[in-house]
């Protein structure tokens, strides 16, 4: 059996896992052989040095590793990087890595709603924390517009639509008071074995207290720049978060929820 060729992210964080462990300069065949001593069942693919060197040049460039002034393979590792690769969770300090594992959770995220939130990665990992919660912000809305767009199929009728054209015309905020109208209109036909109304409930204040850190970071009116380890919480908090709006939204779509 092959073993598995690991990603561009999964080097880079075996990379960082492995300078926490051993202090100090590391040559490059030391560097290759102590990565892949622990990244089980895996591997570098054909060109293995490069692969690393470009690795270490991109953590080099987020500030994750210094090098001295003999260059590549002369690395360790700084304070930032080690927090980054003692971090548990979502991996918010990798662009590509948070974005690949959201989708394996969420594969229904919209490509637009996908492009806010690489964005937000990207910023996060600059620290531009205003950006990054505009951008997670946006994406966030986006999901919200789906949730109604899909509540407004399962009513149907005159109703319905109206609520479709909200989602598309209304503030992001409007729109969502309607459908909360609407929902507590109908709640009857919500089958609890099948949904939690909780579920809602979580959705609905994750939603609005993005939405309100969004707002305080995009608005000009003196606020101070959000504390980084809030828009972490964002960034982590996001994908379960958009798990259960699409859970809901699955739901929604059953045809047998929807009105005759």
């Amino acid at each position: 059996m092959e073993p598995e060729i690991i990603s561009d992210s999964e080097l880079r964080r075996a990379i960082l896992r492995h300078l926490v462990r051993w202090r100090g300069n590391w040559f490059g065949h030391e560097l290759v052989n102590g990565v892949l001593g622990r990244v089980r069942d895996a591997a570098l693919a054909t060109g293995e040095m490069e692969r690393v060197e470009e690795a270490v040049h991109e953590l080099r460039a987020l500030n994750y590793v210094l090098t001295d002034s003999l260059g590549f393979p002369h690395i360790r590792i700084t304070a930032l990087g080690r927090e980054v690769a003692e971090h548990e969770g979502p991996p918010v300090h990798d662009p590509d890595g948070y974005l690949a594992e959201l989708l394996d959770v969420v594969p229904e995220l919209p490509p637009e709603a996908q492009q806010y939130v690489r964005e937000a990665i990207q910023a996060f990992v600059a620290n531009l924390l205003r950006s990054a919660t505009v951008m997670i912000g946006t994406a966030s809305e986006i999901l919200i517009q789906r949730l109604i767009e899909a509540w407004g199929d399962a009513v149907g009728g005159n109703e319905g639509a109206k609520l479709r054209k909200s989602a598309e015309a209304d503030s992001v905020a409007a729109a969502f008071i309607k459908f909360r109208a609407s929902f507590e209109q109908h709640k009857s036909r919500i089958d609890a074995r099948r949904f939690k109304q909780d579920t809602l409930t979580m959705i609905e204040q994750v939603f609005h207290f993005i939405r309100l850190c969004r707002n305080d970071a995009g608005h000009a009116i003196g606020f101070e720049p959000p504390d980084r380890p809030l828009v972490q919480a964002h960034l982590v908090q996001f994908r379960y978060y958009a798990r259960r709006l699409y859970d809901l939204i699955a739901y929604l779509n059953d045809p047998g929820l929807a009105a005759p």
